[in-house]
C-alpha cells in the first residue's frame, strides 16, 4: 500500500494544478497585443538626464514607428545593428531617407511628448525642436543604441 501512496499524491496534486490552472482562466490566455506607436505614450518620472535620454529615445521610436506604419518593438530590433538596419529597410522597402525622415519625425514627436509630461519646458522645448531638424541620423541612432546597452 505504501507503494502506492506517493504515485497517488503526485497524480491528486497534478490534477489539483490543472483544474487551478483551468478555473483562473489559463485556457483563455492570450499574449499582449503590442501597442499601437501612434497612441500618446505615457513618461515615467524623469529625475535626471539618463531617464530624460531614455524616454526621449523610447518616445522618439514610438513616433518614427507611427510614421513608418511600423510596430515599434520591430522599429527598435532594427537600431539593433547596422545591418538589421539595412535588412529592416529592404524588407519594408524603404529608403534611407524615409527611415531619417522618420526618425527626425519621432525626436518631434518625443520633444512634444516631453513637453506634454512636463519633463521638458516650454523654452528648452523651443531650443530642442529647432536643433531637432539639424541632428543628424546616425546621432539619432547611436542615442538609441546607447538606451538600448549597444
Amino acid at each position: 500500500m505504501t507503494t502506492l501512496r506517493w504515485p497517488v499524491v503526485a497524480l491528486v496534486a497534478a490534477v489539483a494544478l490543472v483544474g487551478s490552472y483551468l478555473l483562473l482562466g489559463g485556457r483563455d490566455y492570450a499574449p499582449a497585443s503590442v501597442p499601437s506607436p501612434c497612441k500618446p505614450r505615457p513618461w515615467h518620472h524623469v529625475a535626471d538626464f539618463s531617464d530624460l535620454e531614455n524616454e526621449v529615445a523610447l518616445s522618439a521610436l514610438d513616433g518614427a514607428a507611427c510614421k513608418l506604419h511600423v510596430s515599434q518593438p520591430a522599429l527598435l530590433l532594427a537600431f539593433t545593428s547596422e545591418a538589421r538596419l539595412k535588412e529592416f529597410a529592404h524588407r519594408h522597402g524603404l529608403s534611407t531617407a524615409e527611415i531619417a525622415d522618420a526618425a527626425k519625425a519621432g525626436l518631434e514627436r518625443a520633444i512634444s511628448d516631453g513637453q506634454r509630461a512636463g519633463a521638458i519646458n516650454e523654452i528648452e522645448g523651443l531650443v530642442l525642436h529647432a536643433a531637432a531638424d539639424r541632428v543628424p541620423v546616425d546621432q539619432l541612432i547611436r542615442l538609441v543604441r546607447g538606451v538600448l546597452g549597444g
